[in-house]
């Protein structure tokens, strides 16, 4: 077997790592980080993004801790009018999965659990160095950023909150994601745990911001003035949070081919990939699949040069499109909850009409590798 090495142990480079484990191949997975990331807020988990966790895998705790929602939700930031609502009851019947929300920590906990049992351990404090051998082949897992990459810099930002526990709250929040859109700006709001932790985060552009380093803290008077005009209904949430928390919005162009996801002995899944823009909530679950995917491939393939060459190409083949029309439908979404004036009105007529057809996209949650 030729040398092969995951550069990254963020959410794609465990993936991978974990498939090829469970094909009896162990490589070692060398990560910048000192130590585990704990920081980031929610992250929702379509059934797409659950059917790849369990192919991993994933003890059954982590699902059980895992907020389930019952509905996606769209509403007017200003008014607090209801535009939509798609339910989620029947998902599990419908995709053989359902629709999960989760701390981003808790989700990367398990994982690296998962990555343990199996007898893996990144090389914490490691970046990636190429060897002199031209034989050497590297899965870049290194996220946006990684060497080679030059993702787009926007002047939007994600501006994101977290209630570590909704329990004793002087309020009720329904058990669902609830997106409120506005011209320049839009909210997301969702559970992150069955106990009712609550996650927040306002996408807008803010070139002050988007300068930044990611995490800075966002103060209650900046986040009120980037929220601009709201409903009512949103103030006793507002006033919960206890700290904002600023993230530059980076992306990618969408794939045009499968020649971004393999070069020379290189192979790049994840954001190392194909950063996006996290209008549809896949950035995750692309992740995730990407991993699988490539995992298998090189796992049940002859274990040869020829062999791993083999399978970075059909796993470039088998992603570049799926990934190209998702990262399309997030860029357009992004601009669709962001419309103002007759634009707007004519979205906020065509929701009512249509309902929430444009989130229940069987393509992108009845994907099973």
């Amino acid at each position: 077997m030729p040398s092969l090495t995951i550069a990254g142990a963020g959410i794609a480079g465990l993936s991978c790592a974990i498939t090829l484990a469970q094909h009896g191949l162990q490589c070692p997975i060398l990560e910048s980080r000192v130590e585990p990331p704990r920081e980031g807020a929610g992250i929702q988990l379509g059934p797409n993004a659950v059917f790849t966790l369990r192919a991993l895998g994933i003890d059954s705790e982590f699902f059980h801790r895992c907020a389930q929602p019952q509905a996606i939700s769209v509403f007017r930031l200003e008014s607090g009018k209801k535009l939509c609502s798609l339910s989620l009851k029947d998902f599990v019947q419908r995709y053989h999965s359902p629709y999960l929300t989760c701390h981003r920590a808790d989700l990367y906990k398990a994982l690296l659990a998962r990555a343990k049992s199996l007898g893996l351990e990144p090389l914490w404090g490691h970046p990636y160095v190429a060897p002199e051998s031209s034989e050497a082949w590297i899965i870049r897992a290194d996220g946006v950023g990684s060497q080679g990459q030059a993702p787009h810099k926007h002047a939007a930002v994600a501006i994101r909150g977290l209630i570590s526990s909704a329990a004793g709250l002087a309020f009720d929040w329904p058990f669902e994601v609830q997106l409120w859109v506005a011209e320049g700006r839009h909210l997301v709001v969702y559970p992150t745990a069955r106990t009712g932790e609550l996650s927040a985060v306002l996408c807008v552009s803010r070139a002050d911001l988007a300068e930044q380093p990611s995490g800075s803290h966002v103060d209650a008077e900046l986040f009120s003035e980037s929220l601009g005009p709201h409903a009512q209904a949103l103030e006793p949430l507002i006033a919960a949070m206890d700290s904002w928390s600023s993230w530059p919005l980076l992306s990618s162009d969408p794939l045009r081919g499968p020649q971004t996801l393999f070069g020379e002995r290189c192979v790049r899944i994840g954001d190392a990939a194909h950063p996006l823009k996290p209008h549809m909530a896949q950035g995750a679950a692309l992740a995730l699949e990407d991993g699988l995917v490539l995992g298998r491939l090189i796992g049940e393939g002859p274990r040869n040069e020829e062999g791993l060459g083999r399978a970075a190409a059909r796993y470039a083949q088998a992603r570049w499109q799926r990934v190209a029309r998702i990262q399309r439908k997030a860029e357009r979404l992004g601009e669709v909850f962001q419309q103002g004036g007759v634009v707007g009105a004519a979205r906020d007529a065509a929701l009512r009409l249509a309902g929430p057809a444009f989130i229940n996209d069987a393509a992108l949650f009845g994907w099973t590798g």
